[in-house]
């Protein structure tokens, strides 16, 4: 069950890929998990709500900031983990004294490069779905310094922008460890999305390459 969440008065809302996200991610009691891009807290707030894990969510707009911390707040007794969260530029990579400290970090970046694509009159969802604060390679490169030796990054993100994810992430020192194609129409279209899961250098394994998934969306 999704726990009530405050929103902004328009613009933003959480999409269908962040709840694909949330609920693909295999958090266990007692991690120390990241969620970068956090907008509103969902994701953080309903992970919190499932397992008792240290949660922290980044995010640099601060309405949205304001707003996530309201929604920690307001759903505190049904948490079983802790959330807090912090204003952050990810262009500006992890802040120090969080580097190397986390089990799992999380990102459902914005879909579109700055200046493709129709962009929102709405400044909040604008930042959204297109890179007007921070690229791929932004996102990628402050997980890959959040992380502990040995933990795991989860990144959705649209199915063409496949290639340059691969590069970004190599460029950050992640190696893709797996990739599930998430599909809205049938498992015979392409895929909407991918689910990624990176490791840092020192993964040497592989990618898998797991069973599709095909869901509605909404958008």
């Amino acid at each position: 069950m999704e726990l009530p969440l405050e929103m902004p008065e328009r613009g933003f809302r959480p999409s269908t890929d962040s709840r694909v996200l949330t609920r693909w991610t295999r958090v266990r009691d007692g991690e120390r998990t990241a969620d970068l891009g956090c907008g509103i807290g969902n994701i953080a707030v309903q992970l919190a709500a499932q397992r008792n894990i240290e949660m922290h969510g980044f995010e640099l707009q601060e309405e949205l900031v304001r707003i996530a911390r309201r929604n920690v707040q307001n759903n505190r007794a049904l948490l079983r983990g802790s959330v807090e969260i912090h204003q952050w530029d990810v262009r500006r990579g992890a802040p120090q004294k969080r580097r190397g400290q986390f089990d799992r970090v999380l990102c459902n970046p914005p879909w579109h490069r700055k200046g493709s694509g129709r962009l929102s009159p709405d400044p909040i969802r604008a930042a959204a779905t297109h890179e007007l604060e921070g690229a791929i390679a932004d996102f990628l490169r402050c997980a890959a310094q959040l992380l502990r030796p040995g933990g795991s990054a989860h990144f959705i993100l649209i199915a063409g922008r496949h290639e340059e994810l691969l590069q970004c992430a190599s460029e950050a020192g992640l190696r893709v460890a797996s990739i599930k194609e998430i599909h809205t129409r049938s498992l015979d279209a392409p895929p909407k999305w991918r689910l990624y899961r990176l490791r840092d250098k020192a993964y040497v394994h592989g990618c898998r390459r797991l069973a599709p998934l095909l869901i509605a969306s909404a958008q």
